[in-house]
């Protein structure tokens, strides 16, 4: 059908127009029904002389590649060490005396100290109602940490005044948190003083709270006996 309509649009029918056109009158060709016929067909031709020139735009339009970013490619940085994260040398003096200076240059990354408060702040201020509803996130927010050194979780915990002061001794009066909380960290603790890096670890946790080497022993002991309430309160206390 377009080839058809452009045929009639052609150089000849065009002329042919033109001459009868030419053959009236000057009065009566201006408002000659061949005058405005001539005049809608010389713009129906520019119209489908454009056709082409449309089609290839849109084309490239449409055919150009698009250049997409594959989720593989977002991640091509090492995934973070969830245990401890690497001090880097750019890192300021006065950041790392905030933190723990762990064996080794480790450290508590800010996430997992961030989801050390929440966990912390959520059971000491949240109602048996809201902890059930959120049991689930509650969860997957344990086992983002779930590999943290026992210490480190405790570092990242009595390192913040809310949560020393305010978090843990409301946990540590609500009987059934208590009993979950203590269960949790017990045996976290008891894996851990059973390694030889323990020694190492428990003198960077003391000194990064400042807590007296003659307590050592102590603490060991509570650890080991499991009486971690008693370290607990301790660490509340000092």
């Amino acid at each position: 059908m377009t080839v058809f309509l452009y045929g009639l649009l052609t150089d000849p029918y065009v002329e042919a127009w033109k001459n009868i056109n030419s053959s009236l009158s000057d009065n009566s060709r201006e408002h000659s029904i061949t005058t405005v016929g001539l005049q809608v067909l010389r713009f129906l031709k520019g119209v489908f002389l454009l056709i082409p020139f449309f089609n290839i735009v849109v084309y490239k339009i449409t055919a150009s590649p698009v250049k997409t970013v594959s989720k593989a490619a977002t991640l091509k940085s090492p995934p973070v060490n969830i245990f401890l994260s690497e001090v880097r040398s750019n890192d300021s003096k006065s950041a790392s005396q905030k933190r723990a200076a762990f064996p080794g240059g480790f450290l508590p990354t800010k996430e997992q100290e961030k989801t050390v408060h929440f966990i912390v702040t959520s059971l000491a201020t949240k109602n048996s109602l809201w902890l059930s509803m959120n049991a689930s996130n509650m969860e997957r927010k344990g086992k983002s940490i779930e590999n943290l050194h026992s210490l480190a979780f405790l570092h990242c915990i009595f390192q913040d005044k809310d949560c020393k002061n305010k978090h843990m001794p409301k946990i540590l009066d609500s009987w059934i948190i208590k009993q979950r909380f203590l269960s949790d960290l017990s045996k976290n603790l008891t894996k851990a003083v059973k390694h030889q890096s323990f020694q190492r670890y428990l003198s960077a946790f003391m000194s990064s709270l400042n807590i007296a080497e003659d307590n050592r022993e102590k603490i060991i002991h509570w650890i080991r006996t499991q009486r971690n309430e008693e370290f607990l309160r301790f660490l509340i206390a000092h």
